[in-house]
């Protein structure tokens, strides 16, 4: 993390919601002053995550199992319909829709830079898919299995 930099986009996010210029100075000088709120701040303004979401762990386990449900079903459904080759590019590609329908949504949710959020979720999924690729070829090679 970036203190400076994720100053300046608190900063971004309270000028969008009607603060002056003072206010916001004001604002940013206590929250750098204080590292805890600091960081309950980028974690609501950029990562849209709410201190006050811990308080109900039913919901917030349902909301969790509905997106691993919901994430899990995205890159297996064009198997149900292709074959091969096929399956697979249709399955990067809707993939690849999701992950970048998620990284804007997450963005305007967060009130933060869409091609920053663009880039850490594509960038998180490249390194998530080579590493998915690199353990299946390990057990090929190690077990002499083929996980396809």
């Amino acid at each position: 993390m970036k203190p400076k930099e994720e100053l300046e986009e608190l900063d971004k996010f309270l000028k969008k919601h009607g603060l002056g210029d003072s206010e916001r100075s004001e604002v940013l000088l206590a929250v750098s002053q204080n590292p805890k709120w600091f960081l309950e701040e980028v974690a609501v303004h950029e990562l849209g995550i709410s201190p006050l979401a811990g308080n109900q762990p039913f919901i917030n386990s349902f909301a969790i199992g509905i997106s691993y449900v919901f994430g899990g079903v995205i890159p297996i459904l064009p198997y149900f319909i292709f074959s091969g080759g096929r399956a697979i590019l249709f399955s990067m590609l809707l993939t690849l829709i999701a992950v970048v329908a998620m990284g804007i949504l997450k963005a305007r949710v967060g009130g933060t830079s869409v091609r920053k959020n663009l880039i850490e979720v594509v960038g998180i999924s490249v390194v998530v898919t080579l590493v998915g690729y690199f353990v299946g070829q390990l057990v090929k090679r190690v077990l002499g299995l083929s996980l396809i």
